[in-house]
């Protein structure tokens, strides 16, 4: 495993969008380089404002100027919380420290999870619960296993049966299921025998089991799936939406995104059509507006369904502080939200805008130029990350640096949606997925569920013994509610996932993240291990997966 964790390590990290960062180009320094350390064989991007590094085989932090702050004493560094938390692993046992070095969860746990809402997972001799940044056990360490903790409750397991626990460890749902949700807007989906229905907060079925299959509920509404067909219901389980779509995706500020008849349109909570299923994607709405595409070609619509911009572009990403990534006839620029070129197409590549300025490359050269097009780095460098509080990392000659322009905060790696069109052996499917480290990540369940029947097909079971995720080759998916879920667009932090991974009984280093409790696999290390076929067709923005198809590297 310390392949993968060194393989994620040396990406770089994006930075999430903080608009209270935006500043002008006048109040900027001038660019300062600290080269970093050669000694080190590893070096991590800034997160929090610190990086992780490693030398023969042990792991420790440097600050943003270079300096050594946690030796490297460890076996594993793995995140850097925001409240200057660290994840570490030491002699086989996993903890948190803070960038003092003090233990703040003690180094005694099998695994642990992702500290979110100062809470986190962990096991323990085979048993799971929750403790708090504290140490303090929040959720006893009882459980064959604990699915996700949310605002005070936790999906718990035991004799292969699931339900919900409290704070206090009081059963609110019994352990009676064989799939279970945590609670969304105080219901939770529960599934029994193949059947899906809701739970309230004190355990009572509110609404029967009788369904298909069962989105979370958002904005009053859940997506269900009934005789093959998807529509909407309230919380009293009335019918709001009629069951006439092939997909229904969850409510997000009033809208949801249905397929029909391989098209993609949205609808209000009436069920009246704003937008048309005349488009093969549609992207998640930022800053008002997404990114559609109709013909292989890519444009923006706004919440009416008014295309605002011309669907003329080759490759289109969602709207970051004011502008758009936008590609024609192999060049790159930014619109803005009227549909002006404001930078004109003439990059070879580019990134979205963080804290007013993006990467940009011209002959596999990068650097950074702010939102008039002005060059504020010179495109000089091999590679270059995001901005993140005013630092930046960079590669030149096998060297590593820290670009300073003013701002001195760091905020965390990040995960952010793709925006690209995904065909699965040529049907348009629409994925929870995210590109990290400038790779598409893909939820393991979901692209499982999606090739069940195809000659790739693979089961994904867990081994609580090993703490392993089982991959098995020619051999369907097991369905267990939940796949295919839509994300609510928004950018995610993630974690580094840290099970053991077996295909077929043979341990692998596939590289994986964990994101809200689900895991994210590289889609093309997936690919790869089960010789499933994956193109890139830069001219539409397609993901291309044709399991009837082997593996080649790109």
């Amino acid at each position: 495993m310390e392949k993968l964790v060194k393989k994620i390590i040396k990406g770089f990290f994006a930075a999430t969008i903080i608009s209270s960062m935006l500043m002008s180009m006048s109040a900027m320094a001038a660019d300062e380089i600290i080269w970093i350390n050669n000694d080190y064989d590893v070096v991590g991007g800034l997160c929090n404002g610190y990086a992780i590094v490693m030398k023969s085989g042990k792991w420790g932090l440097i600050d943003k100027t270079g300096e050594e702050i946690i030796p490297l004493i460890y076996d594993r560094v793995d995140f850097i919380y925001d409240e200057g938390l660290v994840t570490v692993s030491k002699n086989g046992k996993w903890g948190v420290i803070d960038v003092t070095g003090k233990e703040v969860i003690s180094i005694i746990y099998d695994n642990i999870g992702f500290l979110d809402n100062d809470v986190t997972i962990v096991e323990k001799d085979g048993k799971s619960g929750v403790v708090d940044k504290t140490g303090k056990q929040i959720i006893p360490i009882i459980y064959d296993e604990v699915g996700r903790y949310y605002e005070g409750f936790a999906t718990v397991k035991n004799n292969e049966k699931w339900g919900i626990v409290d704070n206090a460890g009081n059963t609110i749902v019994p352990l009676t299921y064989d799939w279970i949700q945590c609670f969304s807007e105080s219901l939770a989906g529960v599934g029994k025998n193949g059947k899906y229905g809701f739970v309230d907060k004190t355990g009572k079925e509110i609404i029967p089991l009788i369904y298909d299959s069962v989105g979370y509920f958002s904005e009053g509404l859940a997506g269900i799936e009934k005789d093959g067909k998807w529509g909407y219901i309230n919380k009293t389980g009335k019918q709001m939406v009629p069951f006439i779509y092939d997909y229904a995706y969850s409510y997000w500020k009033d809208l949801a995104e249905v397929n029909k008849n391989g098209k993609i349109g949205c609808i209000d909570k009436t069920g009246k059509e704003i937008v048309p299923n005349i488009y093969d994607y549609i992207g998640y709405y930022s800053e008002e507006l997404a990114v559609v595409e109709k013909d292989g070609k890519y444009g923006f619509i706004d919440k009416k369904g008014k295309e605002i911009t011309p669907i003329i572009y080759d490759v289109a990403e969602y709207f970051a502080e004011g502008l758009a990534l936008v590609t024609k006839n192999g060049k790159w620029g930014y619109i803005d939200s009227t549909g002006k070129e404001v930078i004109p197409l003439i990059y070879d590549g580019g990134e979205r805008f963080f804290e007013g300025l993006a990467v940009v490359q011209i002959e596999n050269k990068s650097g950074y130029i702010d939102k008039t097009g002005k060059e504020i780095v010179p495109i000089i460098y091999d590679k270059a990350s995001d901005f993140s509080g005013g630092v930046a990392i960079v590669e030149k000659n096998g060297e590593y640096g820290i670009v300073n322009i003013t701002n001195k905060k760091i905020i965390p790696i990040t995960a952010i949606p793709t925006s690209s069109k995904v065909l699965v052996n040529g049907k348009a499917i629409f994925f929870d997925a995210y590109s990290i480290n400038d790779n598409n990540y893909f939820k393991l369940r979901d692209f499982g569920k999606v090739i069940i029947g195809t000659e790739k097909q693979f089961e994904v079971t867990w081994d609580n013994d090993k703490k392993a995720i089982n991959l098995i080759s020619n051999k369907p998916y097991t369905v267990i509610g939940g796949e295919m879920a839509k994300g609510d667009g928004k950018i995610k932090t993630p974690v580094v996932n840290t099970s053991n991974i077996y295909i077929d009984g043979v341990e692998s280093d596939l590289t994986a993240y964990t994101i809200y409790g689900n895991n994210y696999f590289k889609l093309r290390d997936i690919a790869q291990a089960f010789n499933i076929g994956v193109t890139w067709e830069s001219t539409s923005n397609t993901i291309v997966i044709d399991t009837s198809q082997g593996y080649t590297t790109p």
